[in-house]
């Protein structure tokens, strides 16, 4: 989609304390702000599912 260009997430994981922390990094158009403000809650959530999920 060249509307959103350019645009970057950039995602890190790294073992703190037992557990992981994920820091997340966008660089977005303002448009799209919001519209991933209301989308990260649930995929944050998906994403501790399958990150938790046994094996």
């Amino acid at each position: 989609m060249t509307s959103w260009a350019p645009a970057h997430e950039n995602y890190r994981f790294e073992a703190v304390g037992g557990g992981t922390q994920l820091t997340i990094t966008q660089d977005m158009l303002e448009d799209y702000v919001p519209m991933m403000e209301a989308a990260w809650p649930k995929a944050l959530e998906a994403l501790r599912a399958l990150c938790e999920a046994k094996a």
